[in-house]
């Protein structure tokens, strides 16, 4: 398979690549409330010495549970684009949807 690009419409996800490999962006991620990075857990400098309580170390951690779940989606979603599948669907989007709406739950 040649390379790819798709833009889905649900959490405004980007899939890029080739059969080799590509990357997945969207804005489905929860992110830190100090700095908005989706992959910052209490390490950037708005959350040292917080004295406002934006989040409290049980929603950090549910926050890394919930991300870490879509990591897992978005890299099957990713693999899925690299085997040929066509993920722009509407059962397609419908799973995604259903998939993140279910992380989000269990998180």
């Amino acid at each position: 398979m040649a390379s790819f690009e798709w833009h889905l419409p649900c959490y405004e996800m980007s899939v890029i690549g080739a059969s080799g490999g590509g990357s997945v962006t969207s804005t489905a991620k929860d992110v830190c409330p100090y700095c908005s990075v989706a992959d910052c857990y209490a390490d950037c400098d708005g959350s040292a010495g917080d004295i406002d309580g934006l989040e409290s170390e049980q929603q950090m951690i549910d926050r890394e549970h919930y991300n870490c779940a879509i990591g897992g989606i978005e890299a099957l979603i990713l693999t899925m684009a690299c085997a040929g599948i066509e993920i722009d669907t509407p059962a397609m989007i419908e799973a995604i949807e259903t998939a993140v709406e279910r992380a989000a739950n269990n998180a």
